[in-house]
């Protein structure tokens, strides 16, 4: 082992591309301990970023895959385990319980559901053209502007949930995360 590389039970905050894809198949299924921005970002760059769309586009040029993508689908299944043994590991080094994993996706369907609910609702009531002068017709038109208001506002939630994904991932490596290596 080299003087400068820590032993692979560590964070290696200055691990490199090749490095940190050794680290995340060596680390299968290892859900304790703690993973460096650095190693987590590099592995996610290259493993759940520009591996799948390579497999993707080779499934649809030289497969002619419509359907079903088998590489991308293969690679989704064996990466699947390691990749969420990673983010245990990034949050447990920046000191979070890894039960905050679950934060983002709850938020984003939040605010999917609150967007398809503003949608289904102004929907139905955005007939008119102009505002009429009958006030119970006013009143529709007010609730169906409202109900847009809630649509954009489920969109702004579902934005917000991939600002607080990357707010969890890219939080700085914290000396209490080492309750977590056991």
């Amino acid at each position: 082992m080299e003087e400068n590389k820590p032993d692979i039970s560590k964070p290696y905050p200055a691990a490199s591309s090749g490095e940190a894809i050794t680290r995340f198949f060596k680390k299968y299924a290892t859900f304790s301990g703690r993973a460096s921005r650095s190693e987590y970002w590099k592995a996610w760059f290259w493993l759940r970023f520009l591996a799948p769309i390579a497999l993707f586009l080779i499934d649809i040029s030289v497969l002619h895959a419509e359907q079903i993508k088998p590489l991308y689908s293969i690679w989704t299944l064996v990466t699947f385990i390691p990749d969420l043994a990673l983010n245990f590991r990034r949050l447990h080094d920046s000191n979070l319980n890894a039960a905050w994993i679950l934060v983002p996706p709850f938020v984003a369907f939040a605010g999917f559901f609150t967007a398809a609910i503003g949608m289904a609702i102004a929907s139905d009531n955005m007939g008119y053209k102009e505002i009429p002068s009958d006030t119970d017709k006013f009143g529709e038109v007010f609730k169906a502007a409202a109900n847009g208001t809630v649509m954009w506002a489920g969109i702004g939630i579902l934005l917000f949930s991939g600002i607080l994904g990357l707010w969890l991932y890219c939080r700085k490596s914290r000396p209490e995360g080492v309750r977590f290596d056991k």
